[in-house]
Parts: structure tokens; sequence; C-alpha cells
């Protein structure tokens, strides 16, 4: 049955009753006159079939419209009321036409030419008689039900008005509401265009209601974010439910997160009209939950790579462990542990009482955490694992469960055994070394002594137990390294090689050597110093030969004229006596800067292959038979070289000789030679000139000689003419035979 129209659906059934009424009460006389021909049978048989019919009949037909009115929904408008009681009048004209038909063709049956009985004539005139009472008992039950069914459609109306009331007041409290509340409260028609728009959604947007309404979203927002909204829209029109939407909005302060909910709005029809909104700036919100996720994805990565085993127990099971708990434990992943394994199964039988009573005790709440505790566990392998276990009792899923770290302190119990052992070993060692090893406070007071000093200054390691160094030194040598200690104990901070002259307990004076370092406490408070003291005695009063005999090689060196220096075998000068310093100054080399390119420490080999200018090649010369002499290709290198100055010129002789030591050196000597150079200058300009004189001399000679002959000659011919005029000659030429013979 509609539920659209339960009224016309009631009035159907009504007249479809009646008709059948009427007709079984025409048709069913006529059947029963056939079969029985007894008039008093037939009418009393009539009379109670009729009347028994109409009385059963009516009530059931209460019953039914009751029972239908009752499933029915009351009506929406009063016009449907008017609609549904003018049906239900135009339907019982009906119904009496039908009436009136039926009894005309009775009437017309009546009067065919029939053979019927008085009677048949008789029970039909009481069967109409009786249709006639029926049709007016149904009238009057039909009129009894249009006075009720009016009765409860003024109820209904009244119900309508209450419930327009209630939804006035209703509508003014939802107004009321959407202008207090601080969320965005909108309603839009079916083309996206705003109908309601509360103050909170001014502030948003900023703008006004009056310059928003009839609009839509193209008008707040960018092209992008109005049409990400109208798609959100269309949706929840398409889909015809509330759907709740995440959007990022730009608004008055400025970029924001909307949790939207939005849904179909109805008329009293049930057609949709619209749709409603209410979004919520949940920026904040997203941005704590933002940072919940980033602290949560930092914590969970800080757990995942922690080098620590981190755990969860409950009911004696493991609820979480971390990749660290399983590798600690050699196995490969956390799954197995925690599906297949209990706490039991992964602790060392002697430790495993201790450990389940402070679960135990975690978990009962008698006390909080538990620190520190250490115990041994079972690898995969069976191998023991030392642990140091960290608990805290806390609730996990409502029920008292242990956190905590689990810490593989194998390498540091192993540390700590060797740290033992050590010690153990610096004890023995130290008891036994012939230094004497000692510890310090800040005020200088022995705390520890080995008995090295018995050995060393002759008391026991008792005896110098809270004295302090200062007591064992010559008074005028514990003033100055008061100072020093004070120095080194403000600025906490080590010292070696320290000597100091202290007093044996026999009174003979012994030289000592101290090295330290200070002592820290966990906060990082200075506590002292330890250190280990030694007897250089014999090494001092070596030196002290040395240094003699140095001196006096130092001296011998000096007194010579020559420059020298000292190299090693790689070519480093490691020792230059005072003329080659000397000469390094007063050529303009002062110390420092340039000074130390000539002095102790330098290669000098380096030196001559770095020379530039003049006399770079001569430099080249004598790196090359340094060189020679160094690797004994040549027993001696001489080479003589010019260094002039700019006020008058130099000449030197540099001599390289092997140093005939363990190291394998050489001894280079630069030597003076401007006086030999000058005068052998001399000598070759003197040589030069008498040559040249010499010279001039043979040609004048020459030149003379040839003179000479050529008049000798010429007398020669001259006598010989006077000779053949029988003269005597005139020239006396008797030498040139003599000379000849």
């Amino acid at each position: 049955m509609s539920r659209r129209y339960p009224r016309a659906e009631i009035i159907r059934v009504v007249l479809t009753y009646a008709l059948c009424a009427a007709l079984w009460i025409f048709f069913s006389d006529r059947w029963l006159s056939w079969l029985i021909d007894e008039p008093n049978n037939i009418a009393f048989i009539s009379t109670i079939k009729g009347w028994f019919f109409v009385i059963v009949t009516s009530l059931l037909l209460f019953r039914l419209m009751q029972h239908l009115m009752n499933r029915e929904e009351i009506a929406e408008n009063t016009e449907k009321n008017r609609f549904g009681a003018g049906l239900h009048w135009m339907l019982l004209m009906v119904a009496v036409l039908l009436f009136v038909f039926a009894y005309s063709q009775y009437r017309s049956w009546g009067h065919q030419q029939m053979p019927s009985s008085p009677i048949r004539s008789t029970a039909k005139q009481d069967s109409a008689w009786l249709g006639l009472a029926g049709l007016m008992s149904i009238f009057t039950v039909g009129a009894g039900f249009y006075l009720l069914r009016q009765r409860q459609r003024l109820a209904e109306s009244q119900a309508i008005q209450e419930a327009q009331a209630e939804r006035l007041r209703a509508l003014g409290l939802l107004g009321a509401i959407a202008d207090s509340s601080n969320d965005a409260i909108f309603a839009k028609d079916l083309e996206g265009r705003y109908t309601l728009f509360n103050p909170a959604s001014e502030r948003f947007t900023g703008k006004k209601a009056v310059d928003v309404l009839g609009l839509d979203d193209t008008v707040l927002f960018s092209p992008e974010q109005a049409k990400m909204l109208i798609a959100n829209d269309r949706a929840v029109l398409e889909e015809g439910r509330t759907i709740t939407y995440h959007e990022d909005l730009d608004v008055s302060n400025g970029k924001r997160t909307f949790l939207a909910t939005k849904g179909p709005l109805f008329d009293n029809d049930n057609n949709v009209v619209g749709i409603f909104g209410i979004s919520r700036d949940i920026s904040e919100l997203k941005q704590a939950e933002r940072s919940l996720r980033d602290s949560e994805a930092r914590f969970r990565a800080l757990v995942e790579q922690s080098l620590a085993g981190i755990y969860i127990i409950q009911d004696n099971r493991f609820l979480y462990i971390n990749p660290a708990f399983a590798s600690i434990l050699g196995y490969d992943s956390t799954r197995y542990i925690i599906e297949t394994m209990t706490v039991g199964d992964l602790i060392s039988p002697e430790y495993l009482e201790e450990v389940m009573v402070n679960i135990a005790r975690l978990v009962g709440g008698s006390v909080s955490s538990i620190s520190n505790y250490r115990f041994t566990a079972l690898r995969r392998d069976g191998s023991p694992a030392y642990i140091e276990a960290h608990g805290s009792a806390f609730d996990y899923q409502g029920r008292p469960a242990v956190i905590g770290l689990f810490l593989d302190i194998s390498a540091r119990k192993a540390a700590e055994d060797a740290l033992l052992e050590s010690e153990r070993r610096f004890y023995d060692i130290a008891n036994v070394s012939a230094d004497w090893i000692w510890e310090i406070d800040t005020d200088g007071r022995f705390t520890y002594s080995s008995d090295g000093v018995l050995e060393m200054l002759g008391y026991t390691s008792e005896e110098v137990l809270g004295k302090t160094f200062f007591d064992f030194m010559q008074p005028d040598e514990a003033d100055k390294l008061h100072e020093w200690f004070a120095d080194i104990r403000a600025h906490r901070k080590s010292f070696r090689n320290i000597e100091s002259l202290c007093r044996k307990k026999d009174g003979h004076l012994r030289y000592i050597l101290s090295h330290g370092t200070p002592i820290f406490d966990e906060r990082g408070q200075l506590l002292g110093f330890r250190g280990v003291d030694q007897d250089i005695t014999e090494r001092k009063q070596a030196e002290l030969a040395v240094r003699k005999s140095e001196a006096f090689k130092r001296a011998i060196l000096d007194s010579v004229n020559a420059h020298i220096a000292v190299l090693d075998q790689q070519g480093i000068v490691v020792a230059v006596n005072q003329p080659w310093r000397r000469f390094a100054q007063e050529n303009g080399l002062k110390s420092g800067g340039a000074f130390n390119s000539v002095d102790v420490g330098v290669n000098y080999l380096d030196v001559c292959q770095k020379s530039i200018g003049p006399s770079s090649e001569g430099a080249m010369t004598a790196r090359d038979g340094i060189i020679a002499v160094l690797e004994e290709r040549v027993p001696v290198f001489y080479l003589e070289y010019a260094c002039h100055s700019p006020e008058r010129q130099r000449w030197f002789m540099m001599t390289v000789t092997p140093l005939e030591t363990d190291e394998h050196g050489v001894v280079i000597a630069h030597t003076d030679i401007t006086a030999r150079k000058t005068f052998e200058e001399t000598l070759r300009r003197q040589t030069e000139e008498l040559e040249e004189r010499n010279r001039e001399l043979e040609r004048f000679n020459r030149a003379t000689v040839g003179r000479e002959l050529d008049m000798i000659a010429l007398k020669q011919k001259i006598n010989e003419l006077s000779q053949q005029l029988g003269r005597s000659p005139p020239y006396p030429l008797a030498f040139l035979d003599n000379s000849q013979k």
C-alpha cells in the first residue's frame, strides 16, 4: 500500500467491500430461492444470513480500517485532507448509484415473464429491503468512520501546527547557534550559490554575508580552490549523503586547513534543494598532528635504529622488541622472539629467579623503576651475553607492563676484567719497577707511592705518604718549583721532563726527572696528578762530562778562522762554529729569518739546490761535491769560488772531508783565500806585463838585427868592390869569418 496516499487506499478497500456485499445480497437470494421451496424456511434463513453477514462483515471492515490507519502516516497538509474527503464522498455516491442500478435490475427481473411462486416473490422483496438495510448500515459505519477520520485529521493538524512552531523555535535556536559558533556554517542551493553565511564564515573569508549570498565559491577563493570546493559539493549531491573533507584554503589570516562536513538539504517532500556545511579550522590541530607524527617518526626511528635493545614485557612475554634487542641475542627477526619465546627462555638459569623477581616487583607496583641490574642472557647459539637492564613500570592497553633498555655489556665486562687485570699488572709492575710511580692530591701530597722510591730516595712508600715533592728538594729548588706547580694545577695540564734536585735519606743529592698527568672525577673536577719519576743522576753526570767535552771541542772549532759546518748523512747542518755564524751576520743575515737558512737544522744540500743568481752554478757544483763525499765516491772535494761583497772582492775555498763517526757525515770548511788570490792575480798581471815587454824586446831585437845584417851585407859588397878595384877593404869584417868558423 502506498504510504503517500493512505486514505485513497482505505476508501478503495471500503467501496470494493460494499460492492461485493451488495452483489452477494442480490444474487445469493436468487440462488437460495432455487435451492429451497419452503417459504418460511427461505425467509427465515435469508433474514439470518443477511443480518449475520452485515454485522460480521461490518465489524471486520471496521477493524481492518482501524488497523490500516494505525500503520499509515499522518496527513502532511490540509490540501491533501480535502482531496481525500472529496474522493471519499465521490466514491460513496458511486456506490449509491450502483445500488440504485442493482435495485432497478431487480425490479425488471420481477416483471419478467417467468414462473415464480409467491414465496420467491416475497423472498425477493425481503432481500431487497435487507440489502437496503445493509447498505444503510454500511453508510452509517462509513459516516462514523468519516467523523472519526475528521477528528484524527484535526488532531493531526494541531500536531502539525505544534511541530511547525517547534520547528520555528528550533530554526531560531539554530540561527542563534550559527551566529555564535566559531565554526563556519553555510548553505548553498543546487547551483552552488550561498543561501546561508554565518559570522564565523565572514571572519574567515573577510567578506560580509550580504556580499556573498547569491554568489558561489569563485568570488571567495582562487580558481583552483573554488574548483575543488565545487567538486566536493557535487559529490555530496550525487551520493546524497553527508561527507567530511579536509580542505586547504587561503583565507584572511593565511593558508588554513578546515575540516568540512557537508550534507544534502531536503524540503518537506524529501526533495534535495541544496547542501549545508560546517567548516572547522583545524590548522593548529593538523600542525599538532604533523608534529606528533614527526615526533613519533623520530621516536620510532630512534628506537628502531638504537644500538640499545628496547623491550615491552607483559604476562612474561615480549609485546615489543626493537631490532637491536634481537641482534644482541643473535636473532635475525624480532617476530620470532615475540611470537614463540617467553622471558625465561632468554635468561640463563642462574639469573632467572632474580630477573623474574625484578619484573614482578615492577608489575606489582612495589617499585616504579629498576636500573643497572646485570645478568647473563642466552644467545641463539647458546653462548652467554652479559646484559645490563633498565626497566620501568607503565600501563599498556590498560594493564601493567614493563618497558626498558637492554644493553649488551659483554665488551664492557671484558674491558672491566681487562682493567682489573691491568690494574693488578700495574701494581705488580709499579712495585718491581726501578722508577718511582706516584699519585698526589691538589696540594701536592702523596696519596700513593710505589716501592721504587726506596731505591731512588731511600724512603719506604709508607714514609712518603702525606708528604710533598718539595719536602725532598733543596730549599732553592723547592721555591722555584712551587710557582711551577701552582701554574699546572691552575691550568690542569700534564707535564713532562721536569728536572729537580732531591736529597736522599742518606744526604746524597740525586737528579730526578718527573712526568705527570692530571686526575679528574666523573664531573671533571681535578683530584690531583699521577706520574712517574726517574733517577737521572748518572745521565746528568754523563751530560755534564759531554758538555765539558763539547765545550772543549767548541773552543777549538771557534778558534779556527775557517767557516766550519758539520753535516749529517742527509745533508742537515748539525753544528757550526762561531766564524760561520759571524760571517753570516757580517753579510746581513740577522738572527731569525734569513739567518735560519744557514744555521743548525737546515738541509745544506737544499740550500745549494735553491741557490739563484750568478753563484747558482757554483752552488750546484758544491752540492754535487758534497754528495760525492757522502757517498764515498771521492775522498775529499775542493772548490774555489768567488764571493764578492759590494765593498771588496773575496775568494773562498770550500773543502769537504768525511766525518769519521758512526753518523758518516761530512765537515765543510770555507777558507778565505782572498790574499792568495790577490797575490796570484798580481803575479799574473806582472807576468803578463813581462811577457808583453819581452815580446816588444823581441820585436825590437828582430828589427835591429835585421838592419845590422843588411849593413854588413852592404859592407861586404863594398869590400868586395874595393878589392876588385885593388883597394884595401874599408870595413873590417874579419869577425864574420871567425864567427863562421
